[in-house]
């Protein structure tokens, strides 16, 4: 089962350009991705990160909605 969390080898040499591992890292690091090294030390990225970063996904921020604030009316806050 692929786990669907992480972005796969295909889709890593896709987004890089690059299929040697090393050369990812590089990539990466240039272009300021946020990832982590396996035990094989291969790059791990998170696919919500990439969706965001690649403007596929709204981020959590834009999403959550708060309620209006009505003190500054002077009546009782909610």
């Amino acid at each position: 089962m692929a786990n669907k969390l992480l972005l796969t080898e295909d889709e890593l040499i896709d987004l890089t350009g690059y299929v040697r591992t090393d050369a990812q890292v590089r990539w990466l690091q240039r272009n300021n991705w946020e990832y982590v090294l396996s035990g094989y030390k291969r790059p791990k990225v998170s696919r919500t990160y990439a969706d965001q970063r690649l403007g596929l996904a709204i981020k959590n921020e834009l999403r959550q909605t708060s309620a209006p604030d009505f003190s500054a009316w002077g009546g009782p806050s909610l």
